[in-house]
């Protein structure tokens, strides 16, 4: 593949990536601000807030700080090991933060051209070091303070926070200004949030010291060009190192898309197998969406506090450790402790749901209507999901038309539809307009 082949097709993969990314993080702030709390705030996507609860998330059986929930653990977890595998692939791929400034750093190089600033590699070398203490402060005073005490000097919450200005004045007044001056920068200088200031870029760059993944230079085939090191966002001197070791190499693929001499520049695990830049990219990208999706199916995947909460808070809000809850619950010794809510009270036995109810499961099954020779270990939520709507109507002291509506089940539902058959219907509705799920009240939900 020639050279204008490669850098269009690294260019597009990444952009595609990098944008993507910013696009959806962007809906998403838009979303939790005017259409449903459900829809994940900043802190949920920032994996930052993961690092700052980490000490909270140890020592207290899973418990985080305000504003931070389960997914922001699982961004920093995943965010961790990508970039022990792929250095900052993260920053360079996937950030959208990072992307702004990309944006910002690629109208400077249409108006200005090669007019750009460049700082000399000495004060630069030394205005790197500044997000190190920057790194400390950010997890020490949230660990001491037990809140995301830096939350207001930061350009991520208060980029959010631009689509809901009655939030961003006065709380993010500081992180606003910080914003706007990092684009000004990066119109000048690429990505100088990152460089300078960025916590999670620190982070990041400490844990890619430990990776395999790496920039490799054929001496003998490079032709001293130096076009790799105009390419690179971070103004590492590509063209003479026998492989980019710096903590600072974003892994994005930019030097070696743009080297000419076949053979020169490799990016991978190791000499012998290089990776095309476009496909190093993809790879790195791919890795971390993959780990979110895993961490997600772990039970890390609480984006607010509208969402329901996991058996391990249950039981945390409980006084309770996990054994404990799933003991006085009659649920199995392995049921999931990241099972949301509404799964837990699904797995709990009839029997127990009854014992919950101050009654006895004769007098449950008879209340509900269900068949008398049901097992009383039957999961509740199978058990309830037989209850006719007829009885769910009859229970609650309504018509089965106003039970219909309130439910907004369809019209072909009748008395003798069982609750199982209209239940996702039901629940669709009940997300739609920001309630819970319910179900269709009567027989008794349990006081857990």
């Amino acid at each position: 593949m020639n050279t204008i082949r490669r850098r269009r097709l690294h260019s597009g993969v990444r952009w595609a990536l990098l944008l993507g990314v910013l696009g959806w993080t962007t809906w998403e702030f838009i979303a939790h601000a005017y259409v449903s709390k459900v829809h994940p705030s900043v802190h949920a996507l920032c994996p930052l807030g993961g690092l700052e609860s980490l000490l909270a998330w140890i020592v207290r059986d899973g418990a985080t700080l305000p504003k931070i929930f389960s997914a922001t653990l699982g961004l920093f977890f995943v965010s961790a090991g990508i970039s022990i595998l792929f250095k900052r692939s993260f920053c360079g791929s996937v950030c959208p933060l990072g992307t702004l400034q990309d944006l910002a750093g690629a109208l400077g190089r249409a108006v200005l051209g090669r007019n750009r600033f460049r700082l000399p590699p000495g004060p630069d070398r030394i205005l790197r070091l500044l997000k190190y203490p920057v790194l400390v402060l950010a997890v020490a005073s949230a660990w001491i303070t037990g809140t995301l005490w830096i939350q207001s000097f930061d350009p991520w919450p208060a980029y959010a926070h631009l689509f809901n200005p009655s939030e961003l004045f006065p709380t993010y007044a500081v992180g606003f200004g910080i914003l706007a001056a990092s684009l000004v920068l990066s119109f000048f200088l690429e990505r100088a949030f990152c460089k300078y200031l960025c916590p999670m870029g620190a982070f990041t760059a400490v844990l890619g010291l430990a990776s395999p993944f790496k920039v490799r230079r054929d001496a003998g085939a490079c032709t001293d060009c130096g076009l790799c090191d105009r390419a690179c966002p971070v103004n590492l001197e590509v063209s003479a190192a026998g492989a980019v070791t710096d903590a600072e190499c974003l892994s994005c693929g930019a030097c070696a898309a743009a080297c000419p001499a076949p053979g020169a520049l490799g990016m991978g695990f190791s000499r012998k197998r290089p990776i095309p830049p476009a496909a190093a990219v993809a790879l790195g990208a791919g890795a971390f969406f993959l780990g979110v999706l895993a961490l997600q199916a772990l039970g890390f995947d609480r984006v607010s506090g509208r969402q329901e909460p996991t058996l391990r808070e249950l039981a945390r809000d409980a006084g309770m450790t996990t054994a404990e809850f799933r003991d006085a619950y009659g649920l199995p010794s392995g049921f999931y402790a990241g099972a949301r809510a509404g799964a837990v009270e699904d797995a709990i036995p009839l029997y127990k749901m009854a014992e919950l109810n101050g009654t006895d499961s004769a007098r449950i099954k008879e209340d509900l209507g269900l068949d008398p020779a049901l097992p009383d270990d039957t999961p509740w939520g199978e058990a309830f999901g037989a209850v006719t709507l007829g009885r769910l109507a009859e229970l609650n002291g309504v018509t089965l038309e106003a039970l219909k509506a309130y439910y907004s089940l369809p019209s072909s539902a009748g008395p003798d539809t069982p609750w199982r058959d209209v239940r996702k219907a039901a629940e669709k509705a009940a997300a739609a307009s920001g309630g819970g799920g319910g179900r269709g009240g009567g027989g008794g939900g349990g006081d857990h």
